[in-house]
């Protein structure tokens, strides 16, 4: 029997007592650790690594039972207008508006008179299904909704479109910090940047003897947020699809997003911005938008950093970020981060239980991923903090998916090409600061 999140959070403290007791001991006797428990500390932190990944594995796939859950309750309401017959309502039918929940990107509500209506109702999303079970009966149905992508596919329905953004809010971990913009059928969306505050306000008469000095200082900046095409293939049995109780939508769309969400995620982190998202580790410029190098924070040693070189990168921002900054950290950052102690003998990082064994860094919440630059050499960037409702996502109103019936026929298998468009960038410069070796 597997143990339980409860049972792994237990076994971590209890771990982290044992290697706090090991360096408590050596310090009170005022030496070093000797080879035997220089040994032993290194296997307890082996443990509480793998540890900590098996309560983050398992914190995940809670949320994401839990998402599945009430997705397949709510297949059982009614949801929407009923249509007598398969075919999608026509646009500008007499039909009750459509609401479709996207998450952190918040609801979406279509007008009967709306281009898209037609992908929510009811006829649309049956007629789907059939198409991503390979039976060829009434995909003409589908209608003027095919897509316009020239190898083909079809529009996916709103139900499903909003499965997989809510799947990858869970799965990446910029989306669940982030500021998702609700999807758009706009080819781009102009974001504006506000690089320059303009100087401090003077102290005038009421009558000035002359006229006011204007303001040169304050600066926009701004880069077109246009949602950058992703594709990926995904294949199940032909024995899944006729035996299997779980919605074949629910199904696919889970899998499409984990696709997604990888390539997604490191887009978020590293992405240069070039047909792709603008990463929050990429060096933006005053053209390009994104965080530029004077929100770095140079560390004190070109191989490690300090806890004066995490306070000097925390502390440079302003107090207002201050209060809502996360700090963003691979492992190996994570891993050198609990051995720093203060003066007094206690560790900088805390290992809070009390919220969920999320660790905090000078009270600020630390988020490990996988993706975070790790590499500590020269020049290297190793860690960022704050206020990450600055990074923006915008996705594309439109998702396709292509069946390919015939292709894995030999294997026994359908596949699935989905295709999606979705783009991010920092807004705000300023509420962030990286930390990057010497």
């Amino acid at each position: 029997m597997p143990a339980s999140l409860k049972e792994l959070l237990t076994a971590r403290v209890e771990l982290v007592g044992k290697a706090r007791a090991i360096l408590d001991r050596a310090e009170a006797e005022k030496r070093d650790l000797n080879s035997e428990e220089t040994s032993e500390y290194e296997k307890i932190d082996s443990e509480v690594d793998k540890l900590t990944d098996q309560i983050e594995a398992r914190q995940k796939t809670e949320r994401a039972k839990k998402k599945m859950d009430d997705l397949e309750a709510s297949f059982k309401e009614e949801v929407g207008r009923q249509v007598p017959s398969s075919l999608p309502t026509p646009r500008g039918g007499d039909g009750a508006s459509l609401s479709f929940d996207f998450g952190r990107a918040g609801k979406i509500e279509l007008q009967p008179d709306h281009a898209l209506y037609a992908l929510g109702t009811r006829g649309y999303n049956d007629t789907f299904a059939r198409f991503l079970r390979g039976e060829k009966r009434d995909w003409e149905q589908l209608g003027l909704m095919v897509g316009k992508d020239p190898q083909g596919g079809y529009l996916v329905p709103m139900d499903f479109l909003a499965m997989v953004i809510k799947f990858l809010d869970d799965m990446v971990t910029v989306r669940g910090l982030g500021t998702v913009l609700p999807p758009t059928t706009a080819k781009s969306v102009g974001i504006l940047s506000y690089d320059t505050d303009p100087a401090d306000a003077d102290w005038t008469a009421e009558i000035p003897a002359s006229d006011i000095t204007e303001d040169s200082a304050m600066r926009f900046g701004g880069r077109e947020m246009t949602p950058h095409l992703l594709t990926k293939l995904i294949k199940a049995s032909m024995k899944l699809l006729r035996s299997s109780t779980l919605p074949i939508a629910s199904f696919i769309a889970q899998r499409v997003a984990y696709k997604f969400g990888i390539t997604e995620n490191k887009a978020f982190l590293t992405g240069d911005g070039a047909q792709q998202p603008l990463g929050i580790f990429t060096l933006g410029t005053a053209a390009t938008g994104g965080i530029t190098a004077s929100q770095d924070i140079t560390a004190s040693s070109a191989t490690t950093f300090t806890g004066d070189d995490l306070i000097n990168c925390l502390y440079d921002l302003k107090a207002q970020y201050i209060s809502r900054a996360t700090w963003l950290v691979s492992r190996p950052f994570h891993r050198i981060a609990r051995k720093l102690k203060s003066g007094g003998g206690d560790y900088l990082l805390v290992m809070n239980n009390n919220t969920g064994g999320i660790p905090t860094l000078f009270d600020r919440p630390v988020v490990i991923d996988e993706n975070v630059p790790s590499t500590f050499t020269t020049g290297k960037y190793v860690a960022c903090v704050g206020d990450l409702s600055y990074y923006w996502i915008q996705d594309g109103l439109g998702l396709e998916m292509q069946a390919l019936n015939e292709l894995f026929a030999l294997r026994n298998q359908v596949g699935w090409v989905a295709r999606k468009e979705t783009d991010g960038m920092p807004v705000l410069a300023e509420a962030f600061r990286r930390l990057k070796l010497a």
